[in-house]
């Protein structure tokens, strides 16, 4: 099995063989007056403000629980505890919300 063979399963190819040059325009055309409408719609979105990624929520329970293992207290004890119950709740909820898709499923057949 060669590295495009993995990149791109047949099972899944097999509908993008008929879609045209039109096809893939006009998808592109469609997403980008979505984004427009959503830079126009009076929210001045700023980067800064987004909430933040489970990664970056992750990384920073994993340095606060370095931190808190150095004390010898109940209560850092009890919130290093909390920190790593964190991590798997917020993995079970981000399971939970995941649905199947495959490339294909964004695509129509003609």
């Amino acid at each position: 099995m060669n590295i495009m063979e993995l990149l791109n399963p047949v099972d899944e190819t097999h509908n993008m063989v008929g879609a045209t040059d039109e096809d893939i325009f006009e998808s592109m055309m469609d997403a980008r007056k979505l984004r427009e409408m959503n830079r126009g719609n009076g929210d001045d979105i700023d980067v800064s403000t987004w909430d933040p990624t489970r990664h970056k929520a992750l990384q920073a329970a994993i340095t606060l629980r370095k931190y808190v293992s150095t004390f010898d207290d109940l209560f850092a004890c009890k919130l290093e505890v909390m920190l790593g119950s964190f991590g798997q709740w917020s993995q079970a909820v981000e399971m939970q919300a995941m649905n199947n898709t495959k490339l294909t499923d964004y695509f129509t057949c003609k």
